[in-house]
């Protein structure tokens, strides 16, 4: 993935007839999504195709309900169902301060002044999102929410709230990365 593209989430299932999608979203709400911005579409198979929004409406819950220039029927709209949704950084309108998940990888992780590991890779359980943390003695998962990430303190390391338990809930990955 580009580093200049940021996961919103994910492609759910078609809504209508007329071509329009369920867009499930990992961090809501997507307020900066707009008819007019792109959006890339990562399919499970590694393709991806790019797609100018022509319309966005709140959907069920906290999904929202896009439709795409030249998507136009739910046969269309079904081929992208299962994607991830992406857009470039800049759509987002962040703050300086403002930190991603997408930014977390490589980061050191710290709990009360103690160094606990380095961020090895991300990914959402479908509730939250996780990173995994190399620490001394093997991988952990660990949560993403406000209460357990803190921010980054003034040495551009990431701060967590806890660690106690994790430790415990270590394991090894011979491919060298998350799950």
């Amino acid at each position: 993935m580009s580093p200049e593209l940021v996961r919103i989430g994910r492609v759910g299932r078609p809504h209508g007839v007329r071509g329009e999608l369920v867009l499930v979203p990992d961090s809501p709400p997507c307020a900066t999504l707009a008819t007019g911005v792109e959006v890339v579409v990562r399919l499970p198979d590694g393709l991806t195709t790019t797609h100018r929004i022509r319309g966005v409406r709140t959907g069920a819950g906290e999904n929202l309900v896009l439709g795409f220039v030249g998507i136009d029927d739910r046969s269309a709209a079904s081929t992208l169902t299962g994607g991830e949704a992406l857009v470039r950084r800049e759509v987002l309108a962040l703050h300086k301060e403002d930190l991603l998940v997408a930014d977390l990888p490589g980061l050191q992780v710290v709990c009360q002044e103690r160094r606990v590991g380095t961020v090895s890779g991300t990914y959402h359980n479908g509730v939250h999102d996780v990173m995994t943390i190399a620490t001394g003695s093997g991988l952990v998962d660990y949560p993403v929410t406000e209460e357990h990430v803190l921010g980054l303190d003034g040495q551009g390391r990431l701060v967590i709230a806890s660690f106690d338990g994790y430790e415990a809930m270590t394991y090894e990955d011979p491919d060298g990365g998350g799950r």
